[in-house]
């Protein structure tokens, strides 16, 4: 589009400087059209006229009432809201990356400058670095990066739940558990034998373990084994088999072999 631009002085008089321009407009191939439509616009000398291009800068940032910040915590399954104050010309979009996976592109809303979006359902292993981004299309955009710390109640992830023992041995458990903040776990039977917790590499996974000496006939069977944190707690269950007898037949099985020998 051509237009032709025309400078004055304060007397009116025509200056050399006046001469047709072009306009390139960064999108296409929709038509152009000045709004509104002044046949005269006036301008002061060392201003630009029209709109001016930039990638997108990030001035501030809020997860729920949480300012800039670096860590933040929510609970497992939530949906925190993000807003994202930032400068951009032309509109931007929004992502959302952590080494595990890419959200792309978050669906916003704008309202002036700010951005908003939720933040995805995460679980607690999904706990670590994410990095949202801006960008427009214009040089390298901007980001912020925040440790998302995923909040759960535990849960057992793999475990054997039966598990062959003899009498007057030792028989050692190990549970691999996934939790935020760290568990703790006791027997549901009455026992002298404790439960101890070591972290693993993660700060959601935990491995917890006990020994459990088998002292009798009495110890075979299902144990309760109580598992919690903060917010809330789970009861998993491990059945010792005896492996060096046969278990005896329940009544109900005596009776039917017992039935199968009358005449």
């Amino acid at each position: 589009m051509n237009i032709s631009c025309q400078a004055t002085d304060d007397l009116g008089k025509l200056s050399n400087m006046s001469k047709n321009i072009t306009l390139d407009p960064y999108y296409g191939p929709d038509s152009v059209l000045l709004k509104p439509g002044h046949k005269a616009i006036n301008v002061t000398e060392g201003t630009t006229l029209g709109p001016i291009i930039y990638s997108p800068n990030i001035t501030s940032f809020w997860i729920g009432d949480d300012q800039n910040p670096t860590t933040h915590r929510y609970l497992e399954g939530t949906n925190p809201r993000i807003t994202l104050r930032i400068d951009s010309n032309p509109d931007l979009r929004l992502t959302l990356n952590s080494s595990l996976f890419i959200v792309s592109p978050l669906e916003f809303t704008k309202q002036s400058k700010d951005f908003s979006t939720n933040l995805p359902s995460l679980k607690c292993e999904n706990s670590g670095n994410f990095t949202i981004q801006a960008r427009n299309g214009i040089a390298y955009g901007d980001n912020r990066t925040v440790n998302l710390i995923i909040l759960c109640k535990p849960r057992d992830v793999k475990t054997e739940r039966q598990i062959g023992a003899k009498v007057n041995n030792d028989v050692n458990i190990v549970m691999d558990v996934i939790s935020f903040p760290a568990p703790n776990a006791t027997w549901l039977r009455v026992t002298p034998f404790i439960w101890t917790v070591h972290k693993d590499q993660h700060n959601y996974r935990y491995k917890i373990s006990s020994t459990m000496k088998i002292t009798s006939e009495d110890a075979f069977g299902e144990h309760g084994i109580k598992i919690c944190n903060t917010l809330g707690c789970i009861v998993e269950n491990i059945t010792f088999k005896p492996e060096d007898f046969p278990l005896l037949p329940r009544d109900k099985d005596l009776q039917y072999n017992i039935s199968e020998l009358k005449p």
